[in-house]
Formats: structure tokens, sequence, C-alpha cells
């Protein structure tokens, strides 16, 4: 008879019109959790897709009778509220979050993953070896080269914690959420394990203002930008200052022949100089917008829909878990 683990997993996962991929995401996933735990649910976060994610969940979940919730939000809330919403519903001892239903890598990571964990890790991402694009790497190499968090962050596929992990990130009040900053926060012991992935059906529905106003969020809640950023625009700002003052004092004394010239310059500095004050007020914007969020309290995330599956293994739970 194969051994299986007796502590209790929760596996978390996002989805976002994810109709057409998520009944092979179950029928991948399941027959692993099913042999590796006794004790498991699943729960499915349904970010108020466009079409028939929820329903499809509900259906599959039913066919192949696994114990498992899913929430479907009241409104579109975005990957990291959608999976604080998963997180929160979670109730085992270990949790294994998938942040899409892609399985671009294979699938004996997760055992190596919980291996880490009963070694005395309490966190164990599993990522790609390098960002997809181009623009992810820029990302996170600037987002690491100015944040004052512990661990470097990265393109990241599955995340195995431990409860107490989990707890503590819960308990971290912040309203913007931004999971792989808070874990690094947390200070837990973890692990990374890098993959070449193996498929290439990950993708990233996210639109382009999508992706821009997460970074700049998390640029401002996780970085030092807000303060660096007027220290480098005041020092540039006096740099090109004292440029065009020498280029004026030499164009009165050795050029006043030429005299109406220069539009062009004056025009360009005063074009760098309202960027620079336009990013400054965009900084300051989302400050005060993090601050009202902070001070009207409005909720992170709301469910307009749950289901859970007619199949639990819950009551089977011993006392001792």
């Amino acid at each position: 008879m194969q051994y299986k683990e007796k502590g209790y997993i929760s596996l978390v996962c996002y989805l976002r019109d994810d109709a057409d991929v998520i009944e092979d995401f179950l029928h991948e996933i399941t027959p692993l959790i099913m042999d590796t735990f006794e004790y498991y649910q699943f729960v499915f976060v349904d970010d108020f897709s466009s079409d028939s994610t929820f329903e499809t969940v509900v259906k599959t979940l039913e066919e192949i009778k696994i114990p498992g919730s899913v929430l479907r939000l009241s409104q579109k809330h975005g990957k990291e509220r959608g999976l604080l919403a998963g997180l929160d519903k979670a109730v085992g001892d270990f949790i294994i979050e998938f942040d899409c239903p892609a399985i671009d890598f294979p699938l004996n990571l997760i055992s190596q993953s919980f291996e880490s964990i009963k070694s005395g890790k309490d966190i164990v991402v599993i990522h790609p070896e390098k960002a997809l694009n181009f623009s992810t790497r820029i990302y996170y190499f600037l987002f690491n080269k100015l944040s004052y968090l512990n661990e470097p962050l990265t393109t990241e596929r599955v995340v195995v914690m431990t409860r107490r992990a989990l707890n503590s990130i819960l308990s971290i009040d912040e309203r913007v959420r931004y999971k792989k900053a808070l874990l690094s926060l947390a200070g837990f012991p973890r692990k990374s394990i890098p993959y070449k992935p193996i498929k290439s059906n990950y993708i990233d529905k996210r639109s382009s203002s999508e992706k821009i106003l997460s970074a700049f969020e998390n640029f401002v809640s996780y970085t030092s930008i807000g303060s660096r950023a007027p220290i480098f625009f005041s020092a540039l700002f006096f740099m090109i200052s004292i440029v065009i003052g020498v280029w004026v004092i030499y164009n009165y004394f050795f050029l006043a022949d030429v005299a109406g010239v220069g539009w062009v310059s004056i025009m360009g500095f005063m074009s760098i100089s309202f960027s620079g004050l336009f990013f400054l007020l965009g900084i300051l914007s989302e400050y005060v917008t993090k601050i009202l969020r902070e001070i009207v309290n409005i909720p992170i995330y709301t469910i307009g829909q749950t289901y859970t599956s007619s199949k639990s293994n819950e009551e089977e739970l011993p006392d001792s878990l």
C-alpha cells in the first residue's frame, strides 16, 4: 500500500476566463494530490470570469468526486486579491498555491517541494529559470534594486507554504496585497526550485494597463522609490539647470548675434522638468490613494457566489490535525 502524507493539504488556484483549460488542469493535478496526501481540499477562485469558468469547475468537481470549494467574486478584483480570497478559505496545514490553471513544469516538483517543507522550510517557490518576456525581467530587476525586501523576487508558478507562513502574511495589515513581497517580509526559511518549462501553455491574461497599474502600486508600496525619486529628479534638474545656465552665459558673451536662437533647448528643458514633476505627482497621488484605502477600510474582496462540493474528507480528519 502506498504511503500518503497525513497533513491536510489545501490547493488554491486563481481562475480568470479559464473554462477551456480548468478541466484538463484538474484531471492532471488530482491524481498527484490523491496519491500523495490523505487529506486535501481544492479551493478555486473565479475572478468574475466572462465565460463559464464557474459552472465548468463545479461540474468537474462533482464528476471526479473530490472535496473542494469554488468562490466567484462579485466583480473583478485581480490576481492578488483573488488569491487572498482563496487563501482565507483554505483550512489546510499546508497550502499549494497556483496563480493560474497551467502546469508547464514536471509534477514531481510538487512532491519535491513538500519534502523541502518537511525538512524545515516554510516556503518553497517553483518558478521558471527566467522570465518569459523582456518587460517582466526589467520589472523584477528594478523592483529588486529598489525594494527593501529580504529576498529578491521573481516570476512564480507555484508556492508551497506552511500554515504558520500563511497566517503570518494574512495578519499583515496591508491593503495593497502583493503576496510575493509579503512572504519575503515574513522572513521564514524558504527555498526556490527553478525549472525549464516543458510546455508553452502559460498565459498572463492581464491587460497592459492592469500590469502597469499593478507594477506602479507594488513599487510605491514595497520599494523606496517614493523617497529616492524626488532626490534623483532634484539632482537631475539641478544639473540640467547648471548646464543651461552656462550655455546662456556663453551665448550672451560670445554668440550675441544669434540671440533668439535656443528655443529648442528651453522647450526641451521645460518638457523634461514637467515630465519629472508629473511623475512625482503620480507617486504622490498613489500614496494619497493608499492612505484613503486604509481610512475608508473598503473590503479587499467581495464574494458573489460560493459552491462546496458534496464530497468532503474533513469529517474523516483525526483529532491530532
